[in-house]
This record gives structure tokens, C-alpha cells and sequence, in this order.
């Protein structure tokens, strides 16, 4: 650890990611005691407007758009991270957000979809959608209490709850086990 809290998002750039809102809490957080980087993974429509948002608020020295990654170096940048953060204003069941609670991130994540679902407050925090000042307070605090988070223990749970074995299984069950095909219909 070098004394730098890394955080990271990953999406494509589109209005429905709330890159923007990401970038406006950013700077309400500003120059902490504790030095902070963003890298944001993914590219789309909105980079130009997103890079210039950067260099409005002035946060080019922490804030790097990184462009579209493969799966391999998205792995390699979230086990290098300490916290991810989900800035959406509409999900339906955020992969990424299990593919950073699986490399033991702590999580920012807005309300929407399924994400409640897997978020508390042993591997995260859940934030209104939109809401710029609760999403910098989030990510304050987080910041500011990194080590309450027990990166070990949240990739353990992630990998008990959401590891493709246990879905086959749960999906099994519903199927044969009383619900859609189960013989007594």
C-alpha cells in the first residue's frame, strides 16, 4: 500500500452509467488527507463530453478514462484497486459489481436493479440514483475506512452466493424442485 486509495468503474460510457455523476462527486471530494486516483474502464458515446467534465473540474492529476480493456486486464485493474464504484442510473443485475465484490472490493453502488441484492454493509454502500452528494459522502466514508472492510471475507461471501455452481444449483432447483418441471404438475 503506498498511501494512494485507488478507486475504479467500469461500463460503457453511456448517460445510463452515470459516469457524470460519478465525476461531480469526485470533485465534492477533492484533496482528502488521504490521496486518491479514479480509473474509469470503458468507452463510448459520452467519452468526449466526459473527458472535458475532468478538465472542467479540475480533476485530471486524479480522474483517467482508460479506454475499453479485455477481461484479463479489467481483473488486473480491480486487484489493484480498493474500491469500485457503480454510479448507474438504471441496472438490471450488475456483473461488474459481482466481478469487483469477487477481487474483495468494498462497493459504491446506487439503488437500481439488483444491486440491493447484493450490496450491505459488510462489502459496501448503497446510494440514491443521481444523488451527487450521497455518492461523495459514500465514497468519503469508505475512503476514510477502508480497513472495516475485509477484502478476503467479501470475495469469500461473493463466491458462496454467486458462483456459477451455486446459480446452476439455485436455477436446478426451481426448476425440478417444486417449481416449473417438478412432476407433481
Amino acid at each position: 500500500y503506498d498511501g494512494v486509495i485507488r478507486i475504479v468503474s467500469t461500463g460503457s460510457l453511456i448517460y445510463r452509467k452515470g459516469f457524470d455523476v460519478l465525476i461531480n462527486a469526485l470533485s465534492k471530494i477533492g484533496q482528502t488527507e488521504k490521496k486518491w486516483e479514479m480509473t474509469i474502464v470503458g468507452d463510448g458515446p459520452e467519452r468526449d463530453s466526459l473527458n472535458d467534465l475532468i478538465k472542467n473540474l479540475q480533476l485530471g492529476k486524479n480522474v483517467s478514462l482508460v479506454g475499453k480493456k479485455n477481461k484479463s486486464e479489467i481483473i488486473e485493474i480491480l486487484h489493484q484497486s480498493d474500491v469500485f464504484v457503480l454510479a448507474s442510473r438504471a441496472e438490471n443485475f450488475s456483473v461488474a459489481v459481482l466481478e469487483a465484490l469477487s477481487a474483495g472490493l468494498p462497493v459504491v453502488a446506487t439503488i437500481c436493479g439488483g444491486i440491493k441484492e447484493c450490496i450491505d454493509n459488510k462489502n459496501g454502500l448503497l446510494v440514491p440514483v443521481d444523488d451527487v452528494s450521497a455518492l461523495a459522502e459514500a465514497l468519503k466514508y469508505l475512503m476514510e475506512n477502508l480497513e472495516r472492510y475485509d477484502r478476503q471475507g467479501i470475495a469469500a461471501e461473493c463466491k458462496r452466493r454467486y458462483a456459477p455452481q451455486v446459480i446452476a444449483q439455485q436455477i436446478a432447483d426451481n426448476l425440478w424442485g417444486g417449481g416449473i418441471l417438478s412432476s407433481s404438475q
